[in-house]
């Protein structure tokens, strides 16, 4: 299950579980966002896609922390004429985990797991033998292109 979201004009597609770095917010730690615009829904079993967005659906992270990305360096130079400038920039990015995605108030993801996986059956060798060997093409005799 995923959602392709517009989170601070970008797009994203986000999973349930999955950690995401957003444009810097308000939001503290432990706070929970909700993004209303989602572009596109993909239960597993249909595809939901927005025009621009769909109604009643939305996802829920939670905000792990605040952060500022490595320094980039920006460095200009003229020869010849005595101009050097060094200059420093860190961005900010809020961190989050996606918890929820949700249509008409009703949590995919909690749907998704309360569905019991399939239990694998055991099938005896002997028909795995026979299954494999009914899959394999007959040996020829001749080579396709022996008098070419």
């Amino acid at each position: 299950m995923y959602a392709v979201i517009n989170a601070q004009g970008r797009q994203r597609r986000v999973e349930p579980g999955e950690i995401v770095w957003l444009e810097k917010n308000k939001a503290q730690e432990g706070d929970t966002i909700t993004f209303d615009d989602v572009l596109l829904l993909n239960d597993g079993k249909q595809t939901l896609v927005g025009a621009p967005c769909i109604a009643g659906a939305s996802v829920q992270a939670m905000v792990l922390r605040q952060l500022r990305d490595r320094k980039v360096l920006i460095f200009k130079y003229k020869r010849r004429k005595g101009m050097a400038r060094k200059r420093g920039y860190r961005h900010s990015y809020t961190e989050a985990r996606i918890t929820d995605i949700r249509k008409d108030d009703i949590s995919l993801v909690a749907a998704e797991e309360a569905v019991a996986p399939k239990e694998m059956t055991a099938e005896p060798a002997e028909a795995k033998e026979s299954a494999v060997a009914e899959t394999e093409p007959a040996a020829q005799s001749e080579p396709a292109l022996a008098g070419v």
